[in-house]
């Protein structure tokens, strides 16, 4: 069995995820802020017309703030009931993983790792996100919240 992931890379981090959560990936804009206060959330980018939430995976991964520059990509992507963006410093594209090449990260005692497995591409270590813990439920209420602010 074989996966089809978006490369991606936040600060020192290679990353993926499955394409199955729809990644669409646009240049940076500007993004407003949100009347609310929700922890990782960013505010909102105006798409087609649609107020998507912003999630801050440098403050989920309790990385240093960066300001927002239009060498970043956004990437749409979908979650259970709508969608959200999340910013990365660099696309690399797309890849197709095989099952065998995946490797489970050990000798780590959090369970709750938005990250459970890893694998290689052209010599790179990427982190295969775990999108269901990234996103957690809370999360995903804050998600509903924001849109029920802002649309």
């Amino acid at each position: 069995m074989d996966s089809s992931l978006i490369l991606f890379r936040i600060d020192q981090f290679n990353c993926a995820l499955p394409i199955e959560y729809d990644p669409y990936c646009f240049r940076a804009v500007k993004i407003q802020s949100i009347p609310i206060d929700v922890p990782f959330f960013q505010g909102t980018v105006d798409f087609h017309g649609s107020n998507i939430p912003v999630f801050n995976l440098r403050k989920k991964f309790s990385l240093p703030a960066k300001d927002l520059n239009p060498r970043q990509t956004m990437i749409k992507l979908r979650t259970r009931q709508n969608y959200i963006i999340i910013i990365a410093d660099t696309v690399a594209g797309f890849t197709r993983v095989m099952q065998e090449e995946i490797n489970p990260i050990t000798g780590v005692n959090d369970t709750a790792l938005p990250f459970a497995a890893s694998f290689f591409r052209e010599n790179e270590k990427y982190l295969l996100l775990n999108f269901n813990i990234l996103i957690d439920g809370e999360d995903l209420i804050a998600i509903d919240s924001i849109y029920s602010n802002v649309n």
